[in-house]
């Protein structure tokens, strides 16, 4: 089966593309540095021809309001016109969860958007939500650092590793889950002092 993933070249993508081809599926790598851009929509209905199923794994470069925004509605627009024109069976994104708890975040409202043209897309389709992801705990110390000092919120969370994500089976049934406030997991990877 062939199965196009979009921001295969990604944290996640690269692992997810490993997975599918350990598993014998015809996989293609959809990124720029492939020659396939979702906003230009170069490249992208080579890429998706003869694909059965489009997994879509790509981010903004910019998380300003107005760029996540025409990013997000662009790339669906251009993506779902290329799995429709192809015949493409079914389609899968990954937001991430919680995104409607969060709306004053400009990177989750387009997540939200994002989800919601998946809806109206007309193709068949998946929406996965994982939590943060752990590889990405050091951004999120550094945008909450000044002056030596991070500040994070006392919510619990639970980050899950790009590993598990890209899993092909489920394998969440079979890993102890703990919440655990977000001062303590960060502390495991941050050496600033945490307040």
């Amino acid at each position: 089966m062939k199965i196009v993933v979009i921001g295969g070249t990604g944290l996640t993508g690269r692992k997810v593309i490993n997975n599918l081809r350990g598993r014998s599926h015809e996989v293609v790598a959809a990124a720029p540095s492939t020659g396939v851009n979702t906003t230009t929509g170069e490249g992208l209905g080579y890429a998706i021809s003869g694909a059965e199923i489009a997994i879509n794994l790509e981010n903004p470069s910019s998380f300003e309001e107005v760029a996540v925004k025409k990013f997000l509605e662009t790339a669906a627009h251009n993506l779902f016109t290329a799995e429709r024109a192809a015949a493409a069976r079914h389609h899968a994104v990954l937001p991430v969860v919680g995104t409607h708890r969060l709306e004053q975040s400009a990177c989750f409202r387009g997540k939200i958007i994002q989800e919601d043209l998946n809806q109206e897309s007309g193709v068949p389709y998946t929406i996965v939500r994982p939590t943060r992801l752990f590889e990405f705990l050091g951004a999120i110390v550094q945008s909450r650092s000044e002056d030596e000092i991070t500040r994070l919120s006392t919510a619990y969370f639970e980050p899950i590793a790009s590993d598990d994500v890209a899993a092909p089976q489920p394998i969440f049934p079979s890993i102890p889950h703990e919440m655990a406030p977000s001062k303590s997991v960060v502390s495991t990877v941050c050496e600033s002092p945490i307040s």
